[in-house]
């Protein structure tokens, strides 16, 4: 994490280092005061949730094997442009990229299509578990990453 913070935050890295060096303990709430490093982190959700505006209509038009073909496209495209990133814009709109592809795909694979699509004997099972990952998961991630 030390040479991606050095290249595209490098005034993060450089307050993480003051901070280690004097002992000076932030905030859990706002450990990175940083609206670059908030951009990167919120870019992909944003991404994701406009696209699903534009998922469903090329859902219903194009069906669910070309939408996934189409995510897939747009998660290779992203991780490419995310690998070979040179600045900080070319990370973002890697990013961006990314994020479309998780709301193409996010249209398509749901855990209702899942539940639909299962055998008779074993929907009730796909029914309940999502229903409890939708629960669980929530509460892992507060446990496991505060």
């Amino acid at each position: 994490m030390r040479n991606f913070l050095e290249k595209f935050f490098p005034v993060v890295y450089a307050n993480e280092q003051l901070s280690a060096r004097t002992r000076n303990n932030h905030s859990i709430y706002c450990q990175y005061n940083n609206q670059p490093l908030q951009a990167y982190v919120a870019s992909i959700s944003l991404a994701g949730a406009v696209s699903t505006l534009f998922a469903s209509y090329f859902t219903r038009n194009y069906g669910r094997k070309s939408t996934l073909l189409f995510s897939g496209a747009f998660f290779i495209i992203g991780v490419i442009l995310k690998t070979s990133a040179q600045n900080l814009g070319m990370l973002l709109v890697g990013r961006i990229i990314t994020g479309f592809g998780s709301g193409f795909a996010n249209q398509v694979s749901d855990d209702v299509h899942i539940t639909t699509s299962s055998k008779r004997r074993t929907r009730r099972f796909y029914h309940k578990f999502s229903h409890f990952k939708g629960k669980i998961y929530p509460l892992l991630e507060k446990k496991l990453f505060l």
